[in-house]
């Protein structure tokens, strides 16, 4: 089967948006010291990665956050605008710009961070109410964890699997964890969305189970499934193991990573998780199975880790294509 994204479907992001300053350690980092290194800002935030990623996919993107009254805040607006996206529906809290700051590793990985998303509060279910018209004209939701746990109930409640929205067609629901301090948020309605992307320690969260005790990818979902927490479909990233899928209709199976000479060469891996839930939601509403969506998420990942931003603005429908069916092509071969 020859993989082909739908064009301009309209998709709600509903999640944080902020800047982001990174600094990458130019040798071994060396823990209280100051370290020699690069540092950089850029327009951030995993819902925002999420939607620069959709629309680079040639999708049409609704962005619902909330920022600051500050110049920073405006800056931030206009470049989600410029990009593309409606951002007609962003709430403006009074405060500063949300801001993310994070320190890496000279391989790109991640040493430490802090999330100022102070201003993500302000997104109650009263300020989504008003703007409920936006997503019931989407084809498809995505909810990060940067919003309240009253927020992602409320669209569990109104667009989930067992909503009244049910029973007519309805947005894919799609929730992108954020991290494991965050993904606890949505552990009392997860079985309502249709797509979930975490981690295993967020996974672990979200299962109840202690994220420290490093369990196997198929006993945290065995955990999951016993606490009737279980998601239409559940994207595991295993990091360098690659990605596991598995659905409530029995599918399962994991992609490797491509060997390293054939596979896009690492920079930086922030902003990867943010590219594999667009590719998700992407390949979902272009109708590809859960093997064909977890090559896509894995593809997504290795092209955003290829690049020094947290969205390459390389990404495009036809390179995600083209590696996802390496990759799928490459899981045959070792079969």
């Amino acid at each position: 089967m020859e993989l082909k994204l739908a064009k301009h479907k309209r998709i709600a992001v509903v999640g944080g948006a902020n800047f982001d300053l990174q600094g990458m350690v130019a040798g071994a980092y060396a823990p209280g010291d100051s370290n020699p290194g690069f540092v950089s800002r850029a327009s951030g935030g995993v819902g925002r990665n999420i939607a620069e990623n959709l629309i680079r996919l040639d999708f049409d993107v609704d962005f619902v956050t909330a920022v600051g009254t500050d110049a920073a805040s405006g800056d931030l607006v206009r470049e989600c605008e410029n990009l593309g996206m409606d951002v007609s529906g962003m709430l403006a809290a009074p405060g500063h710009c949300p801001t993310y700051l994070c320190l890496l590793d000279r391989g790109g990985g991640l040493i430490g961070a802090v999330s100022d998303m102070a201003a993500m509060e302000t997104l109650d279910p009263g300020a989504l109410a008003v703007r409920k018209g936006r997503f019931d004209a989407a084809d498809a939701i995505v909810v990060d964890a940067n919003l309240r746990a009253d927020s992602i109930a409320w669209f569990a409640a109104n667009y989930g699997r067992r909503s009244a929205a049910a029973s007519r067609v309805r947005p894919i629901l799609i929730f992108d964890p954020v991290s494991a301090a965050k993904a606890g948020r949505a552990a009392s309605c997860l079985s309502e969305f249709d797509i979930v992307k975490p981690n295993l320690a967020e996974c672990a969260i979200l299962a109840g189970s202690n994220p420290a005790a490093e369990s196997p990818a198929l006993e945290i979902e065995k955990t999951l499934s016993l606490a009737g927490r279980f998601p239409g479909e559940l994207y595991l990233s295993l990091g360098s193991g690659g990605i596991r899928y598995s659905t409530l209709k029995g599918e399962s199976g994991s992609l490797e990573l491509p060997e390293p000479g054939r596979r896009p060469h690492t920079v930086s891996r922030s902003g990867a998780g943010d590219a594999a839930c667009a590719a998700l939601a992407a390949a979902a509403l272009s109708g590809f199975a859960p093997k064909e969506k977890a090559a896509c998420a894995l593809a997504a990942a290795l092209i955003a880790a290829a690049s020094e931003s947290p969205v390459n603005p390389e990404m495009s429908a036809d390179g995600l294509l083209e590696l996802a069916a390496f990759i799928l092509h490459d899981a045959e071969e070792k079969r």
